[in-house]
């Protein structure tokens, strides 16, 4: 049986959010951290999402730098 978090990603950062969504793609859901209150967004596991974060990770200095 599949574990549920092999097909979901958490993401905390409102920067890598706008970046998935700006690719087209749309959390599953938002929700707060039961301890640190702090705001994710909930996405699901696709090769196009695999893609996405990889080109992310790849310009994420010159994304934090200019956004």
């Amino acid at each position: 049986m599949e574990n549920l978090k092999d097909k979901i990603y958490f993401c905390y950062s409102n920067k890598q959010k706008d970046f998935l969504n700006q690719k087209g793609i749309a959390s599953l859901f938002s929700a707060r951290h039961a301890k640190t209150n702090k705001l994710f967004y909930v996405f699901y596991q696709s090769e196009e999402l695999g893609q996405a974060l990889t080109e992310f990770t790849e310009k994420k200095a010159e994304f934090f730098k200019n956004n």
